[in-house]
């Protein structure tokens, strides 16, 4: 889903250096036999993974939550630990991150499939930030229209 996972297995052995070798015995490694294209199969892989960590996106943001919430809208939940609704003014937090976002569009769309696939089938994306107790502290949501322009020009370069 645009992520990438490393596993790395160390082991010692008796009177030898560490090594690090190949996995054997029960634990097994699958991947989709089809690949993943559309924004759906994305946030459906995503969501898997999301199950079992969370994701860092930022210094201090974490990925803790993705759906489709209809055929239009992926919902993407952010955790933010150490901030609490009442010591943020909500509007201006919610203004400064729509800023950030379309400021780093360009390159969060080389970078992240799944941005990039969003953009491409037009979806409408809702950012939900929580604190760590899942408290919201504010949401936005982002149209296609809005974002269509610079996504052009990006494909254009």
């Amino acid at each position: 889903a645009g992520f990438n996972t490393i596993y790395v297995v160390t082991c010692r052995r008796e009177g030898l250096p560490n090594v690090v070798g190949a996995v054997v015995g029960d634990m097994r490694f699958t991947c989709p036999t089809t690949p993943v294209t559309t924004a759906a199969q994305m946030v459906e892989m995503a969501s898997k993974v999301l199950k079992r960590h969370s994701m860092q996106i930022a210094d201090n943001e974490f990925l803790e939550h993705i759906e489709m919430t209809d055929t239009q809208t992926v919902e993407l939940e952010i955790t933010i630990p150490y901030l609490e609704r009442d010591k943020v003014n909500v509007t201006a937090f919610v203004q400064a991150m729509r800023a950030a976002w379309f400021k780093s569009l360009p390159s969060t769309y080389r970078l992240n499939r799944l941005i990039a696939t969003c953009c491409d089938e037009r979806k409408r994306l809702r950012y939900v930030y929580t604190n760590s107790r899942g408290s919201e502290i504010g949401s936005m949501l982002i149209y296609p229209e809005e974002y269509a322009e610079t996504i052009n020009s990006v494909k254009k370069q």
